[in-house]
This record gives C-alpha cells, sequence and structure tokens, in this order.
C-alpha cells in the first residue's frame, strides 16, 4: 500500500511540476510579447524622428551634414516609385495627376482627388 501512496505522490508532484511548467512558459510568453510591443514603440519612435529630420529637409530647414546623402537618397527612391507608379498607369491606360499623383483617365478635364486641371 505505502508504494501505491508514493507512486501518488510522485504522480501529483510530476503533475504540479508539468503545471509550474506550463504556467512560466505562459509567462514567458507574455513578457516576450511586451518586449516586441517595446522594441515596435522604438522602431516607431526611430522612424518618427527620421521622418522629422526628412520634413526638415524638404522645407528647406538646415539639417546636419550627415543626414543630407540620406535626404537625397530618400528624393530619388520618391522619383524612382513615381516613375513605376507612371508606367503601371500605363499599363492600366490611366496617366497621372501632376499635383497629387493620384491614377486619372486621359480624357477626364480634372482631376478627380485634387481638382487640378489635366
Amino acid at each position: 500500500m505505502a508504494d501505491f501512496k508514493e507512486f501518488g505522490d510522485k504522480a501529483c508532484n510530476f503533475a504540479k511540476n508539468v503545471a509550474d511548467k506550463a504556467n512560466d512558459a505562459v509567462e514567458i510568453q507574455k513578457i516576450k510579447a511586451k518586449i516586441r510591443e517595446g522594441k515596435h514603440c522604438i522602431d516607431d519612435m526611430y522612424n518618427n524622428i527620421g521622418r522629422a529630420v526628412y520634413n526638415r529637409y524638404r522645407e528647406d530647414i538646415v539639417v546636419d551634414a550627415e543626414f543630407l546623402s540620406i535626404c537625397n537618397n530618400i528624393d530619388e527612391k520618391y522619383d524612382e516609385i513615381s516613375e513605376l507608379n507612371d508606367k503601371i498607369a500605363v499599363i492600366k491606360g490611366c496617366m497621372r495627376c501632376t499635383n497629387c499623383q493620384a491614377p486619372i483617365n486621359p480624357h477626364d478635364a480634372y482631376c478627380s482627388k485634387c481638382g487640378k486641371p489635366v
């Protein structure tokens, strides 16, 4: 009978250890999720810093020399994207508004987004 009680105690301890480890795993995952959320917030803040510097550059406000080449590269990428959007518009049989870049039909007199004459 003592062997049966000892077996029962071992089984209970094993179950408790498994439950504790499962709870620990859940807690670790919750903490890791908070870490990921914190890192995502930091990335957003870095992006906001970069966006603020670029906006200053675009408004002809003095920015540090170390950022000028990066800002110029951003301008080049925007130009490339604009050209690629124009290619898509040609394939679709559309044009792009020269003011807001919205797709417009070649027969439209005005842009439906900003109202500028085509």
